[in-house]
Order: structure tokens, then sequence, then C-alpha cells
């Protein structure tokens, strides 16, 4: 009996390992939503700006470039798995917008 007790006791501790990594994963895919999407307002701001953006933007963790982005209407995003997609601005923000709202009801 005690065995299968025990047996039953390391099931639920794998699930809840199974849980807490999954927890983790999706917090910082909000992390990268949020900014993802701050970025998307941004440009969306300078949409009428004929000069178009400068910005900084990182490469690496202590490596920074400076990049001057021409007026544009579309935006390229990482969808994960080797796969990356064309949006317009406002196609990308609601969507961007919708996986924020769907993964912060899960974490």
């Amino acid at each position: 009996m005690l065995e299968a007790y025990d047996k039953t006791y390391q099931n639920y501790k794998m699930m809840e390992e199974s849980l807490l990594s999954k927890q983790r994963r999706l917090r910082s895919q909000v992390k990268d939503i949020k900014s993802t999407l701050s970025i998307l307002d941004h440009m969306a701001s300078k949409k009428d700006d004929p000069a178009g953006v400068t910005t900084d933007f990182r490469l690496a963790d202590a490596l920074w470039a400076k990049a001057h982005i021409p007026k544009t209407e579309k935006v390229s995003l990482w969808l994960g798995a080797n796969v990356m997609l064309e949006y317009d601005i406002e196609e990308a923000q609601t969507l961007l917008t919708t996986n924020r709202d769907q993964v912060c009801t899960l974490v």
C-alpha cells in the first residue's frame, strides 16, 4: 500500500514540476510580448513621420546598436520554431494583445 501511495506522490510531484516550468515560461513570454507591444506602439505613433524612426536595439546581453527604420507599415514577428511572419502594424498589435491576454489568464 505504501508503494502505491509513493507512486501516486511521485506522479503528482512530476505534474507540479511540469506546471511550474510552464508558468515560468509563460511569465517570460509576457515580458517579451509587452516589450514588443511597446515597440509597436512607438512605431504606430511615428507611422506618419516621413523620416522614420531612429532607435537603439539589443544585439546581445551587453551589445546595443543604433538603427534607422524607414517609414513602414509592415513588421515581422518571430513566432518560434523557425517561423517568422510579416504583419501590418495594427494586425501585429491585435495578435500580440490577444496573446498577452491569453497568457495572463494562465499565469
